[in-house]
């Protein structure tokens, strides 16, 4: 699921669809190793499981942060293998 299909959830207040977005984000980051990110993911899953959450748009902003700060782990592991 893509960050827009999840901005689109949180302005909607799609809580199934947050919970969609945040399962597949889970599952992502733990092929990945992402402990943090999939900690996280796991958390707003559960949040969103049985109706929306509170803090939807402060998790889906943690969770965002958690993504940029694997992707930056993730490239510079990329970009060191290559040396």
């Amino acid at each position: 699921m893509s960050w827009l299909k999840l901005t689109a959830a949180l302005q909607g207040s799609d809580a199934d669809s947050l919970r969609r977005g945040a399962h597949s984000m889970k599952s992502s980051a733990q092929d990945f190793g992402a402990a943090d990110l999939a900690s996280q993911a796991a958390t707003l899953e559960a949040r969103a499981a049985s109706n929306w959450p509170e803090s939807a748009a402060a998790d889906v902003a943690s969770l965002k942060g958690a993504f940029d700060l694997a992707k930056a782990d993730l490239t510079e592991w990329l970009e060191h293998d290559r040396t």
